[in-house]
């Protein structure tokens, strides 16, 4: 949605206008009249609407250039891996993605992950942010414009504990993210972690401890073969407020390092709704840990979708647990 622009931001928006000339056909032939004060006299409402779409991406693109990387430490990630039905998995997707297939199987799940020490990297760590945070997620792939098939995540909603985060997500740096309670205990190894969001629509429980092998019954082959899968989906593309488009981001770590994560229990209010997922056609796959990762987080262009699915139904998510 558009915005006033305050005094201040005036000079700014009257300059990104006129950019936007070199696009949009603003003048009529002769008939061509423009107020004082303004760029430009519109010719209709559609006319108005194009052209303050067109200096509105002119305002973010000059916001979002001057925004460097933001960098911080992941103190702990968990990745908890769902094995989907293709079918099913497709068509909850918008276009322009197809679900990365293992072995047969689609991949979904949650990425639970604590940060720390998160700053535009000028700043020392000690002024940096610590947040508790969780993103539902699928392994997909796409064509880019130039024909080359690219491979990352779509990510239907993100929660956080931080305020900030829900505060300046999606505006000061990508990623919308609805307001979440987290509870997480560590305790001899064991991981037992919570997280209900404030408007009552998702919730996650999770109980593990690491281990040295994946289960028997994963579609990874080896522990190597899902560290390897999961690096490669780098790039994000989660929603915004703007339906037709995805906030793009990358994840860039100074190391890469996972191991195994013995899941106890799990329940998620995601996985079991039978609208999205028929009985049988998604199972628990696999949980994977990380621990003490530098990393910083890349904004990337906007990416144009259509045909939402997950996201109307992302308020709806009952629950799925394994013993």
């Amino acid at each position: 949605m558009l915005r006033p622009c305050g005094t201040a931001q005036q000079a700014s928006c009257r300059g990104a206008f006129r950019r936007s000339e070199r696009f949009l056909p603003v003048r009529s032939g002769g008939n061509d009249r423009r107020a004082p004060g303004i760029p430009f006299a519109p010719r209709n409402a559609a006319h108005a609407r194009a052209v303050l779409e067109r200096a509105t991406c002119y305002i973010n693109l000059e916001i979002e250039m001057l925004l460097p990387a933001i960098h911080g430490l992941i103190r702990r990630r968990i990745l908890v891996n769902f094995r989907v039905d293709p079918v099913v998995m497709q068509r909850l997707l918008p276009e322009p993605f197809r679900p990365v297939l293992v072995d047969g199987a689609a991949l979904a799940g949650i990425c639970l992950i604590r940060f720390e020490q998160v700053r535009y990297r000028s700043l020392p760590p000690w002024l940096g942010m610590s947040s508790e945070n969780a993103a539902h997620r699928v392994a997909v792939r796409w064509v880019a414009p130039g024909g080359e098939e690219r491979q990352g995540v779509y990510i239907p909603r993100r929660d956080s504990g931080s305020l900030l985060n829900h505060l300046v997500g999606g505006r000061l740096f990508p990623g919308e993210h609805h307001r979440a309670a987290f509870s997480v205990v560590e305790r001899e190894g064991v991981i037992d972690l919570s997280m209900r969001s404030l408007d009552g629509e998702v919730s996650v429980q999770l109980q593990g401890r690491p281990c040295a092998d994946l289960p028997n019954t994963s579609k990874f082959a080896d522990l190597q073969a899902a560290s390897d899968f999961f690096e490669r989906g780098a790039v994000g593309y989660s929603e915004k407020a703007q339906r037709d488009r995805l906030d793009g981001l990358r994840l860039v770590t100074k190391e890469w390092r996972v191991e195994p994560l013995t899941v106890d229990h799990v329940q998620s209010s995601f996985f079991s709704d039978r609208a999205l997922f028929p009985q049988g056609s998604v199972e628990f796959d696999c949980a994977l840990l990380m621990r003490d990762i530098e990393h910083e987080w890349q904004r990337l262009p906007d990416l144009l979708v259509e045909g939402h699915v997950l996201e109307q139904r992302v308020g709806h998510w009952p629950t799925i647990s394994l013993p």
